[in-house]
């Protein structure tokens, strides 16, 4: 088979999803106190957001070793002519950088091609199921990082926190700030360029989601639009919500999904955090 595509766990695709893909996901680690669990393996997000709520808990989240690269790589390189290896932001850790000395320990750089997909979450996994197809329907390795990177360059993802509570554990967010948000009631807008959260807003609880939609209104002014929307746990009535929203809006939906948000992101901004994910259809070759 000529191409087979590795990512990691950041792309939050659950091992059903990823088995029919036929794609491997290394997971990252999540440290709480002395214990190690292996990201959606050892621990799903869901399980862990409860865990946050109930216990205080505050993770940490690490990248894989080396190690774990380097024995799906071997695994891989046995099955395939070529591997894509697509992975989140180099900027969110160094999980990208210790793919790229797996495929170096394993002299095999020419037949693995590694990707930095400059987002996570739902952005990622949308480049991964795209190549993900391409390869499936025996697509060159150079065709399948170009369909990725014509996503990569127009997906966009906005995310929204439920509390400050988070932000301020992460110093995401200074006490000051945290203090004049809870007292106009505002919730902070966050976006994810080019693997950065850039704060693209504040606004009041009961004005987020149509702030969402305008944000892509005129990001997008009437593309046709993939949409995915990701959730920071089983809080799914704001899913519905917003997905409900977004059918009544002049958006012009192509095509929708919603899955998790993992612990990458979700840690960081806290549980129930709403991600919105989009790029246009056109963005997307099928063949």
């Amino acid at each position: 088979m000529p191409v087979g595509i590795v990512t990691d766990s950041t792309c939050d695709l659950p091992a059903a999803r990823l088995l029919k893909l036929g794609v491997a996901a290394v997971p990252l680690r999540i440290i709480i106190g002395d214990e190690v669990y292996r990201d959606w393996r050892d621990v799903e997000p869901g399980t862990l957001y409860r865990w946050m709520l109930e216990q205080g808990v505050v993770p940490q989240v690490t990248p894989p070793e080396v190690a774990d690269f380097t024995a799906v790589y071997r695994r891989y390189l046995s099955a395939y002519d070529e591997i894509i290896s697509i992975h989140h932001a180099s900027t969110l850790s160094d999980t990208l950088e210790r793919a790229v000395q797996a495929a170096l320990e394993l002299g095999a750089s020419k037949r693995i091609h590694h990707l930095d997909s400059y987002s996570s979450g739902a952005a990622l996994a949308e480049l991964v199921m795209a190549a993900a197809r391409q390869a499936a329907n025996g697509a060159t390795a150079a065709q399948v990082i170009d369909v990725a990177e014509q996503i990569r360059e127009r997906i966009y993802t906005l995310l929204t926190p439920a509390s400050l509570e988070w932000l301020e554990l992460a110093e995401g967010i200074s006490r000051s700030q945290a203090w004049l948000s809870k007292l106009f009631r505002l919730r902070p807008i966050f976006s994810l360029q080019d693997g950065e959260l850039v704060l693209a807003g504040s606004v009041r609880q009961s004005q987020v989601t149509q702030a969402l939609i305008r944000q892509l209104q005129e990001r997008f002014d009437g593309e046709p639009l993939q949409i995915t929307l990701a959730v920071a746990g089983r809080e799914y009535q704001r899913v519905d919500q917003l997905r409900a929203a977004l059918s009544a809006s002049s958006i012009k939906l192509s095509r929708g999904r919603v899955q998790l948000l993992g612990p990458q992101l979700g840690a960081y901004l806290g549980p129930g955090t709403l991600a919105v994910c989009a790029y246009p259809t056109s963005s997307a070759p099928t063949a």
